[in-house]
């Protein structure tokens, strides 16, 4: 069995596990929630009240490739900016994007993604060519979790991707793009286990998405290490290694994409910022 099934089998059995634990608490709301328990100072990052006032958050905002299942505060809204860079055989690129979280209400948040993309190929007679990507339109329901009996955060999620992009100049996908999904987070010891299912569907074609994370408290700074890939009309697997910086109401991340198997570039470095407001 590939390794990019074998990881996709355990996101899938972790995610099923999340729900089915969650579904079973007697307490599948926000009410008498606690933090979780990093082993870390985790005053940022706290369990609250829902109806209007403070809800959960997890050990970090953001993942380098993938999402996690938190909600936003009712009326709060998340910033992240990233740059990274991406090295194949047949192009360098640089990608700039800029993401927004706005929590609707407590358990629905609504988020938009808009990439601006720099792409230098190998090929003498290609030109070097840059744009706008394609901007997404995220929505996130929570279903569960946060509660102090609560095991795990469970949310389904579905991002749209419209063909803004320059398919020529390889900066977009030229259609419309549905990528659903279910979403984990549940604490592991000191640290925090993410897990996502999901697929991505086009008019023609339609691959099975996962990503797996495990985030954990190392001294200063919070280690992450990230496994993201999909299996369908592209088979991919790429592993992130990465370090988190957290500033109460602000993070920064560096991560280190490196392809496993597919057609993802072979290397890569992300460097991103989360501010909440």
């Amino acid at each position: 069995m590939t390794l990019h099934k074998t990881a996709g089998m355990i996101c899938a059995s972790l995610v099923l596990l999340g729900a089915s634990q969650a579904a079973s608490s007697e307490v599948p709301q926000y009410a008498d929630a606690s933090p979780i328990d990093t082993g870390a100072d985790t005053s940022s990052h706290t369990a609250f009240e829902g109806d209007g006032e403070e809800e959960f958050e997890g050990l970090i905002d953001e993942l380098f490739l993938g999402e996690t299942a938190y909600p936003e505060e009712q009326g709060s809204l998340e910033v992240t900016l990233s740059a990274s860079f991406f090295d194949d055989e047949e192009a360098e690129s640089t990608q700039m994007r800029a993401e927004f979280f706005y929590g609707v209400t407590d358990r629905f948040r609504v988020s938009a993604e808009v990439p601006y993309l720099f792409r230098d190929p190998k090929e003498a007679d290609e030109d070097l060519a840059n744009g706008f990507g394609d901007i997404e339109i995220g929505f996130l329901y929570n279903l569960a979790g946060a509660g102090e009996d609560d095991p795990a955060v469970v949310s389904a999620a579905l991002e749209v991707g419209f063909p803004t992009g320059n398919e020529k100049d390889e900066l977009g996908e030229g259609e419309v793009e549905w990528e659903p999904s279910m979403r984990v987070a549940t604490d592991v010891g000191s640290g925090e286990l993410f897990a996502t299912v999901g697929g991505s569907i086009t008019r023609d074609d339609s691959s099975f998405v996962f990503n797996i994370a495990f985030a954990v408290p190392v001294g200063p700074v919070i280690a992450v290490l990230e496994l993201d890939g999909s299996e369908g009309d592209e088979d991919s697997t790429t592993f992130v290694p990465g370090v988190v910086w957290d500033f109460n109401e602000m993070e920064m991340g560096v991560g280190i994409p490196l392809s496993v198997s597919g057609d993802d570039p072979d290397w890569g470095v992300i460097y991103r910022v989360t501010r909440e407001f």
